[in-house]
């Protein structure tokens, strides 16, 4: 009776509150009104906090996206009120837990804020039951030691080490046990969401039977925000056998030739990964059998197999831990920035495997970091059943290219032209009489500043052509540490066309300046970058369409992609299963499986 009080009196609370302020606007200042009045204990971190940064690059591949704020979780509740927030003040925003997905374009350039889930690291584990409650927050390397050194145990899933858990669980979860153990998604027994009324609901084969189906393969950022795991975890074996056999670039077609061959067709005990690169071709193999004479017998027939004149080979036995640990490093060598995958479910031919050759050669040529790696599927992936929303079970493997963009170097990054010198050789922060900047060595590109202010957008432009001028010429006295500026003032629609225009000249401080426009050359740079790596991925994988599947693996998504190719003949399904739980569309982002309602008024979904 008390509970259904106190949850009647905060709904209450709540319905007021949205009438006292439902003509505000979405920004900082009635976000925080929102948060402190619902007593939230929710972060509301901005670019000029210093913490910002480091939310923005902790467990992020990508160093260039910029949210308008991040709203940092302690618990639950707190990602109660985030949601009612934001949905209250119709603000775009994204759900960051561990950063696998989250890239600079999730809102095509568009202000949002991220909900992190970053400090949601409980971990607590239930001997008697076999099961672990993990929070969305928690990172794979963090998840695999807590359970191991407090309880011998672990549980199926992850390669990247701080990646969290709710972020790699939600599109499939392999790892180098999966064809033992499943996927990491195939092992989850509940799990805590709230959904687009700040409720928090309780997700199993029981309770909101469609959205356990939806969550395990399309969760990530579609229904609601997963704030927990309820997980089978398993004895940690103390021995296990990785091998690892290396090869030379020029073994390619033999070398893939094996892989395909055998690629989930071993005992579901040995899970393999074939790792390509400019410098060679790695096998690795994991040999997970409690039996040691069994687990002997495994390594021998893999290395019989995947053997070739001249190749080494490296066999080391460890506990699962290290086991996880080593491949963790692993990964985390490879710096990804860019990543698009396919899953192949043939055996390609002779002729196909050069052509792959030839396009991964000439791909290394322009990004000598790159890697290819081909995950194992089969085992227990594909015979153990369950019912879910992960759709690929079924193939041979997993083809998936990591790129890291070939950024200028950070050194040249970071310089600025605020040391401008004057034409008396002075520094423009000397303090020495009337200046002008001498030179201007660097190419800057506009400085662009966009204020929305009564729903008008007026936009600031810097004239770097006239600075040019100005620093050649001395005929203009301005203060120290200052440097005349033409700017263009214009008034946009909404449409972005310019309906008024004006022309100033003005005194800014030099320094400031010059860092501003330098800053954004750099992300200007950035971003010809990163398009043109994507571009780069797209030709590399339309010339290798002959081993296409026709799905792709979310985990390693591609904002420009069909999401068919991540739920296949399961979409109409999820989109049906949105327009139940997520009505009107708040959980909305350039990846997400769109609202597509109809007119029916009731949904019946018998899964």
């Amino acid at each position: 009776m008390y509970s259904i009080t106190v949850t009647l009196l905060f709904n209450f609370a709540f319905i007021l509150l949205l009438q006292f302020s439902a003509a505000k606007e979405c920004n900082r200042e009635t976000l925080t009104q929102c948060i402190y009045e619902m007593e939230a204990d929710l972060r509301l971190v901005t670019p000029d906090n210093e913490l910002y940064n480091y939310l923005n690059s902790a467990r992020n591949w990508r160093k260039n996206v910029q949210p308008t704020a991040f709203l940092v979780a302690q618990k639950t509740y707190d990602v109660q009120i985030g949601v009612k927030c934001l949905k209250k003040f119709k603000c775009p925003f994204t759900i960051k837990s561990g950063g696998n997905r989250f890239e600079t374009d999730s809102f095509r350039g568009e202000p949002y804020y991220a909900l992190d889930l970053s400090n949601l690291t409980k971990i607590e584990v239930y001997k008697k039951t076999m099961r672990a409650v993990i929070g969305a927050g928690a990172s794979l390397s963090n998840v695999s030691n807590t359970l191991f050194y407090n309880n011998g145990f672990a549980v199926s899933g992850g390669i990247l080490e701080n990646s969290s858990f709710g972020g790699h669980v939600l599109s499939g979860g392999w790892s180098t046990s999966s064809r033992k153990y499943g996927l990491t998604s195939q092992n989850i027994l509940e799990m805590t969401l709230v959904n687009a009324d700040g409720e928090v609901l309780s997700v199993s084969p029981v309770e909101h039977k469609p959205l356990f189906f939806a969550l395990r393969g399309a969760g990530q950022g579609n229904y609601g925000v997963v704030t927990d795991y309820s997980v089978r975890v398993f004895e940690a074996p103390t021995e296990v056998s990785v091998l690892k056999i290396s090869y030379n670039f020029s073994d390619f077609k033999t070398a893939f030739e094996k892989w395909q061959t055998y690629a989930n067709k071993f005992d579901e005990s040995v899970t393999s990964l074939l790792i390509v690169s400019k410098t060679g071709i790695d096998l690795y193999s994991t040999i997970n059998n409690e039996d040691k004479n069994m687990r002997i017998r495994l390594t021998n027939k893999v290395l019989s197999h995947f053997s070739i004149f001249g190749v080494k080979a490296n066999i080391v036995n460890m506990n699962f831990n290290d086991m996880n640990n080593f491949f963790y490093k692993l990964f985390a060598s490879f710096k990804i920035q860019s990543s698009k995958s396919n899953f192949v479910d043939k055996t390609l031919n002779y002729e196909q495997i050069e052509k792959l050759e030839h396009s991964l050669k000439s791909l290394f040529e322009k990004f000598p970091s790159a890697v290819n790696v081909n995950y194992e599927f089969g085992g227990k992936i594909e015979s153990a059943f369950e019912d879910s929303a992960f759709i690929h079970t079924h193939h041979s493997y997993l083809f998936q290219l990591m790129v890291n963009e070939a950024i200028i170097d950070d050194s040249l990054l970071n310089e600025t032209v605020a040391n401008v010198v004057s034409t008396s050789g002075d520094s423009v922060n000397s303090g020495n009489g009337p200046q002008n900047p001498a030179k201007l060595e660097i190419e800057i590109g506009a400085r662009e500043k966009v204020d929305t202010k009564d729903k008008v957008n007026t936009q600031e432009k810097v004239d770097v052509e006239y600075l040019k001028e100005k620093a050649q010429s001395s005929e203009e006295s301005v203060r120290p540490g200052t440097v005349l500026v033409k700017k263009t003032i214009e008034v946009l629609d909404a449409e972005n066309n310019v309906v008024k225009q004006k022309t100033v000249v003005v005194s800014e401080d030099a320094e400031k300046l010059f860092e501003e426009l330098n800053e954004n050359k750099q992300h200007s740079e950035k971003e010809k970058l990163v398009e043109s790596t994507k571009n780069a991925l797209k030709e590399f994988f339309d010339e290798i369409s002959f081993m296409d599947s026709g799905h792709s693996y979310q985990c390693f998504g591609d904002d420009n992609i069909d999401i068919s190719r991540f739920y296949g003949e399961y979409t109409s399904t999820l989109q049906r299963i949105k327009c139940i739980y997520d009505n009107e569309n708040v959980f909305k982002h350039s990846h997400s499986i769109p609202l597509k309602c109809g007119h029916s008024h009731a949904y019946r979904l018998e899964l």
